[in-house]
């Protein structure tokens, strides 16, 4: 995060472009810009002398948390969503729905099924220090998941 600067534009686009803009600004508004651009180097300046850094607010913080979290979405799904428990099991097919569930709710992007397949295995063990199975009972059927283990309720 401390070497992370996000520079995020949330508003629409324009509608209608003019031609000419920035010129006209660079004329009629120049010195204002350069005022305005010298000040907030001066205020960067004294954040980086007084605290090492410059300083985020609250706001800033949870975006830039935000997109260092999301690059690692699914350990963060591992960590926050699952849980150890005796006797419950939980099949991929849902970890997998779960886990899009989980990056909509964040507005993140999420990883394709296959990948996270690949990926659950090593987090899961990591984590909880659980094996795969390939004989969980799902509708009288076979299922490939995790036993003892099990989606907290705010993940469902």
């Amino acid at each position: 995060r401390r070497r992370m600067m996000l520079i995020r534009y949330e508003r629409p686009p324009v509608r209608k472009q003019v031609p000419g803009l920035a010129q006209q600004l660079v004329e009629e508004e120049g010195k204002g810009i350069l005022l305005w651009m010298i000040a907030g180097a001066v205020k960067a300046v004294g954040e980086i002398k007084s605290h090492g850094r410059l300083v985020l607010n609250r706001r800033q913080r949870q975006i830039a948390d935000s997109v260092i979290f999301e690059s690692d979405g699914l350990r963060v799904f591992v960590k926050e969503c699952l849980e150890r428990q005796k006797g419950r099991d939980v099949t991929t097919e849902e970890l997998k729905s779960a886990y899009v569930r989980f990056c909509e709710r964040n507005n993140w992007s999420f990883q394709s099924g296959r990948y996270v397949e690949r990926q659950l295995p090593d987090l899961i063990l990591s984590e909880f220090n659980i094996h795969k199975s390939n004989s969980l009972k799902r509708d009288e059927h076979c299922a490939r998941g995790f036993r003892n283990l099990r989606l907290k309720e705010t993940a469902v």
